[in-house]
Formats: C-alpha cells, sequence, structure tokens
C-alpha cells in the first residue's frame, strides 16, 4: 500500500503467516499488519480517491454458521479500521483450518 500510494484503487485484505501457501485468512488470524495497512489508507486519503476494499478470505473449510461469523468478523474488523477509532475490540474466531489452530 505504501509503495502504491496514491494510485491504489482496490485492495483485497486478507491474512496469512509466513511460507509458500496463500492462506487467505481471516483479518487477524495471521500474522500480517492488517490493521496497520487499513489505518494507512485512511491516514493518505483512500476513500477520498474512490478506494475500495474486499475481504478476500478460504471459507471452504468452514460450516454455514463459522462462515457467517467468520465474515461478519472480517467486516467488523475492515470497518473498525477504516471508519471507527482502530481501538476497538473486534472478536475473531479461531482459524478452523488445523494447520493454524493452537
Amino acid at each position: 500500500a505504501r509503495a502504491l500510494g496514491p494510485t491504489l484503487r482496490h485492495l483485497h485484505l486478507t491474512d496469512g503467516v509466513p511460507g509458500f501457501r496463500d492462506d487467505h485468512l481471516l483479518p487477524g488470524q495471521g500474522n500480517q499488519d492488517c490493521a496497520g495497512v487499513l489505518a494507512h489508507l485512511v491516514a493518505t486519503g483512500f476513500e477520498e480517491r474512490g478506494g475500495q476494499v474486499v475481504v478476500e478470505v478460504k471459507t471452504g473449510s468452514m460450516s454455514a454458521a463459522e462462515r457467517r461469523e467468520g465474515l461478519a468478523s472480517a467486516l467488523a474488523f475492515a470497518r473498525e479500521h477504516l471508519e471507527g477509532t482502530g481501538d476497538a475490540p473486534v472478536r475473531i474466531p479461531p482459524p478452523t483450518r488445523k494447520r493454524y489452530r493452537s
């Protein structure tokens, strides 16, 4: 986001962990700085330039209830960091895929 600067108009919001897999975890489930990227977008006028954020996560291993909860948490995360103060707690459900469970 920083490298693209004012030319950035569309962002796929997802999370992940180091490695070769394209994880597409819910924001907050991995170790990427999703909150920091969204804060940067707010600070640099992304919305005023017509920027769009879409959530891109894998939900295939989730039940219907887990999918609803996960997508709702991703939306709440995005809204809190784009429209809110960025410091209100957002409940992030634990990952459903075995390799990411603690």
